[in-house]
């Protein structure tokens, strides 16, 4: 073999290397830049945020659970509901009809976006993942990762329709100034979730002001 031919197959086998290297690093950049995957790979369990708003009277549906029902008192909040799947929108569905008693035809899904994680509070106990299938670094669900799912509606059409769900005990629109204030009890569990919350209503301001 010529040096020429030595130099050529060695290239070509770098060649080879550095595609299979870049294809592999492909791969990996567009796996992380979902956040479903890339939560599911760290052991957070993928949790959809539900912001129905009335966009023309600037309102949203808040849920206030019932703390005989859960042993405590609970601030409002927004429906939520787990992502099994890749499909955003059907948890979103599922949250709506199980909570608030809606069916699609009462709303809209207009954005979805990452809004951050929350680690599972140390006195609580880990539960096991079961989706199987998903290949991550833990078996135990390590804590949530939230997306935030603004949904549009028609307030005085969805004040006739929906009726509360189990655990909740009442159904109200608010402005987020007053949603704002409602989330200044002073509860440990519920920090972390507040500076979710304050994220998302931001991001809700912005969608009314555009």
């Amino acid at each position: 073999m010529t040096q020429f031919a030595l130099t050529l197959d060695i290239f070509s086998n770098l060649l080879s290397l550095a595609i299979v290297l870049g294809s592999i690093a492909v791969t990996l950049v567009l796996f992380f830049r979902d956040p479903l995957r890339k939560w599911r790979f760290f052991g957070y369990l993928p949790t959809a945020l539900v912001a129905l708003v009335d966009p023309l009277k600037k309102t949203i549906l808040v849920v206030r659970y019932s703390p005989e029902y859960f042993k405590k008192k609970i601030p409002p909040l927004l429906p939520q509901r787990g992502i099994y799947t890749n499909h955003v929108g059907g948890a979103v569905t599922e949250v709506l009809a199980k909570e608030v008693g809606l069916s699609m035809n009462h709303f809209d899904l207009k954005h979805i976006v990452a809004l951050g994680e929350l680690n599972v509070h140390k006195h609580q106990t880990r539960m096991k993942k079961f989706q199987y299938g998903v290949f991550g670094l833990s078996p135990l669900v390590v804590g949530k990762g939230y997306v935030g799912c603004i949904c549009v509606c028609d307030e005085s059409v969805v004040k006739k329709a929906m009726k509360p769900g189990v655990a909740v005990e009442a159904l109200e629109f608010m402005s987020i100034e007053e949603f704002r204030a409602t989330q200044q009890l002073q509860d440990d569990e519920y920090n972390g979730k507040r500076l979710l919350y304050h994220k998302f209503l931001g991001l809700i301001e912005e969608y009314f002001k555009s």
